[in-house]
């Protein structure tokens, strides 16, 4: 068996414990305003020019986001519970990522949390979680001022996801479910490349020109934003 064999068959693992849903099924804690006094504003200097920069700075980048996923879900078919070091040294890093590097660190610590591991003094991870959606909120805030360039509406939603799903009603706000809801193609599917245009190989195809990823996340983005609805009807935050 090829080294390619296995971390093909790892791979398949990894994606039947990743979408087994009893692993993120869990209570969340809304709050509001933890994250600052007030909504930062657009950081200065901006352009679409740099938007690049928004979207893909910083480690991990897609390989490595695969590996530390796959070295962390393996370890629940050995009943134990570690991270790469590489890894470690990947989500401890202060190297400012953003965009997709710094939303895919934000989820190699929800993985470890799912899969029951524990915090450390060397990987002190759920105390990343605030300091992650902060960095995060004003990339949001950003890619929205120059105007969500190539894929960012992707990426938004992603963000929207992943720390609205920590709790942070700064990600809950009704200006993004608005936003995310004009995006849909009528059909309801959505798409992060623009309608019929070329979607890369890593993003599955379907009708309507859509792509599997952004419309997974919409689906996933919009759930949540009912779920906060619901939750909090009658609560004050």
């Amino acid at each position: 068996m090829t080294i390619g064999t296995i971390y093909a068959i790892t791979l398949t693992e990894v994606k039947k414990v990743l979408n087994d849903p009893k692993f993120w099924i869990r209570e969340i804690s809304w709050k509001n305003q933890t994250l600052g006094a007030a909504l930062p504003h657009p950081s200065q200097g901006l352009s679409y020019a740099n938007g690049e920069d928004l979207i893909m700075k910083g480690r991990p980048k897609e390989f490595e986001s695969d590996y530390c996923l796959v070295g962390i879900v393996k370890q629940k078919f050995y009943n134990e519970c570690s991270i790469p070091y590489k890894c470690i040294q990947i989500i401890m890093n202060k190297d400012n990522p953003k965009g997709y590097p710094l939303t895919h660190r934000l989820l190699i610590i929800q993985t470890l949390r799912a899969m029951g591991c524990k915090e450390n003094r060397m990987v002190p991870f759920l105390k990343l979680l605030p300091i992650y959606c902060s960095r995060i909120l004003q990339d949001m805030i950003d890619i929205e001022a120059i105007g969500f360039p190539y894929n960012t509406r992707d990426l938004l939603m992603e963000q929207v996801v992943l720390c609205g799903s920590e709790g942070y009603l700064e990600f809950m706000d009704k200006h993004y479910e608005n936003l995310i809801l004009s995006w849909s193609h009528p059909s309801g599917c959505y798409s992060a490349f623009g309608y019929g245009e070329f979607i890369p190989k890593s993003n599955m195809n379907t009708d309507f020109g859509c792509d599997s990823h952004a419309t997974g996340l919409a689906a996933a983005s919009l759930a949540l934003f009912i779920r906060k609805d619901v939750e909090t009807a009658f609560q004050r935050i």
